[in-house]
């Protein structure tokens, strides 16, 4: 007969209600019972649960079940967003931004969820850099979030990015790439954007030569069949809560550089200046440095009986990267070495973490 403990039983019951109540509160908000779904979410938002901290604002913000009160769904989003959850910076960012009470503080968790690839603030943060909102007008930043975000698929920032293109800001005017992400536009956007979009289009269509529309159709179709090989998020290491290594600086770290990683490997698939992809590499060498010291620092006070091993590891990684950064981010063996950075990439990332990093997970319990 099999034996199980009080504990255990204990244990399932306390972790059960859990996950039944953020999976029942998704469903019963699916199926538009806003009333179940904040009685579902409320005590785990209140436990301190980010991912229902970040509903609970969203049903404050729109009048879901709840009357509108700005104030307490920016309390929620502020309790997710401090905890990192990207979506709830996303929305406190969102919040002050259309509010426009305090454009400062938009940028700080616009920045934040940008950085940790959220498509929809990296779009949203185009735009405020476009605009100047709250900080002065930087075609070049504009550029920069709205092709991250457009690499993700996001729609409007699909068509903002083919706007920069055609009107040469941030960078010289280039109706073929505006072409080829006004196609994309067209596909993505509701229907009520998609009037816009076709008309630019066109517009942009009549400055090109049949030749060059050509190479637009032809790109558009090849980026097209990349989406639907990788998916649409072309995502090559998606993080995952296993590679937590339960200390929450160490982990924030680890979700950066995949979000780093992540954003080259788009960059390259899209095919680039190669002196974004430069910028880029640097951002993530410099990253890499950063984190591997503080890392050492945090297992060294832990008194980490491998931290040698570990040290050995971090340079090797290290002179790997710097090696592929010493070769040609263009030309002839850019294919190759595109191939062969993202497979090191996704081995370094989750062969070191998943079996390396994961060893000193019991120092921080």
């Amino acid at each position: 007969m099999i034996r199980i403990s009080l504990a255990t039983v204990i244990l399932f019951l306390l972790v059960l209600p859990v996950h039944a109540g953020f999976d029942g509160g998704m469903a019963a908000y699916k199926a538009r019972d806003f009333k179940t779904a904040y009685q579902e979410w409320f005590p785990l938002a209140h436990n301190g649960k980010a991912a229902a901290q970040n509903n609970i604002g969203l049903m404050y913000r729109r009048g879901q079940g709840v009357a509108v009160d700005q104030g307490e769904a920016e309390k929620w989003f502020r309790k997710a967003a401090v905890q990192g959850y990207a979506s709830a910076q996303y929305n406190l960012g969102v919040l002050h931004q259309r509010e426009g009470k305090n454009h400062a503080e938009a940028i700080i968790w616009l920045k934040k969820a940008a950085e940790a690839d959220h498509a929809g603030a990296q779009n949203n943060l185009g735009v405020v850099y476009r605009r100047g909102l709250g900080t002065d007008v930087d075609y070049d930043e504009a550029l920069k979030w709205f092709r991250k975000a457009a690499e993700q698929s996001h729609p409007r920032a699909e068509y903002n990015l083919a706007r920069m293109y055609g009107e040469g800001m941030g960078t010289g005017r280039d109706y073929v790439k505006a072409f080829v992400w006004l196609e994309f536009a067209v596909r993505d956007l509701p229907v009520k954007g998609q009037k816009a979009a076709r008309a630019l289009r066109e517009k942009v269509a009549k400055r090109l030569s049949r030749k060059d529309l050509e190479r637009a159709k032809r790109m558009a179709r090849e980026w097209n069949a990349k989406r639907a090989e990788w998916g649409e998020t072309m995502t090559l290491i998606p993080w995952k809560d296993v590679y937590a290594v339960g200390n929450e600086e160490l982990d924030d770290q680890h979700m950066r550089l995949f979000s780093l990683i992540n954003m080259l490997y788009r960059a390259w698939v899209y095919g680039n200046e190669v002196t974004v992809l430069g910028e880029m590499f640097d951002d993530m060498l410099s990253y890499t440095v950063y984190h591997f010291r503080r890392e050492e620092e945090l297992l060294a006070a832990s008194k980490f009986p491998q931290l040698k091993e570990h040290q050995l590891q971090h340079k090797r990684l290290q002179d790997q990267v710097l090696a592929f950064h010493g070769r040609n981010l263009s030309g002839s063996e850019a294919n190759q070495l595109t191939t062969e950075v993202s497979e090191f990439l996704r081995s370094w990332m989750t062969v070191h973490v998943l079996d390396r990093d994961l060893r000193y997970k019991t120092i921080f319990r």
